[in-house]
């Protein structure tokens, strides 16, 4: 285990919340996860941090999306080739009213990046036009930085492995948050 792992991450957590988000007090905060996911469930720890920095910081309301790898890739597996245009609208709301009130948006990257290795390409496609129409109010304020928002990585068992291949998942895990506190 890593020596002063919960302090680390509390450090990092305080870094993004003041230094990457510059969150002020008595802004709400909504943290959710990639492509209008929400934050995988295996980043939870750091997750939990940023909340408790964010109220400490002076956050008014913090609200977590939570989403699950395995159950983006079943859908992938075993949804009806035709509904790959739809897209959870609910979740995109949620973001675009925190951002239509000026309010702070964290996306935590954690997804195993070839969790959709294998699945068809034309579904992927397809449904990633879905989500960036539909997304498209909340990227124009990100992109314009109309918004206090910021991007972090949430090590997770999956892509560690990919990063660090032929240790075991928790070594390969523990290696990659070294790897990012020695960074941040």
């Amino acid at each position: 285990m890593i020596q002063d792992f919960e302090q680390k991450i509390k450090t990092y957590a305080d870094v993004i919340v003041k230094v990457g988000l510059n969150l002020q007090p008595g802004q709400r905060l909504i943290i959710g996860g990639p492509e209008a996911r929400g934050a995988a469930l295996d980043s939870a720890p750091l997750v939990r941090q940023i909340v408790a920095s964010a109220y400490q910081a002076g956050a008014r309301f913090v609200e977590v999306l939570w989403g699950d790898p395995q159950v983006v890739l079943t859908r992938y597996q075993l949804a009806p080739r035709d509904s790959f245009d739809q897209v959870a609208e609910w979740m995109i709301d949620a973001r675009k009213a925190f951002v239509d009130q000026g309010d702070a948006l964290l996306t935590v990257r954690g997804y195993d990046p070839e969790l959709l290795r294998g699945q068809d390409p034309n579904l992927i496609g397809q449904e990633i036009s879905a989500i960036l129409k539909k997304y498209r109010p909340v990227s124009e304020r990100v992109s314009s930085n109309a918004i206090n928002w910021c991007v972090v990585a949430g090590p997770t068992p999956a892509w560690a492995t990919r990063v660090f291949p032929g240790l075991p998942a928790d070594q390969a895990l523990e290696r990659r948050w070294e790897a990012l506190f020695r960074l941040c």
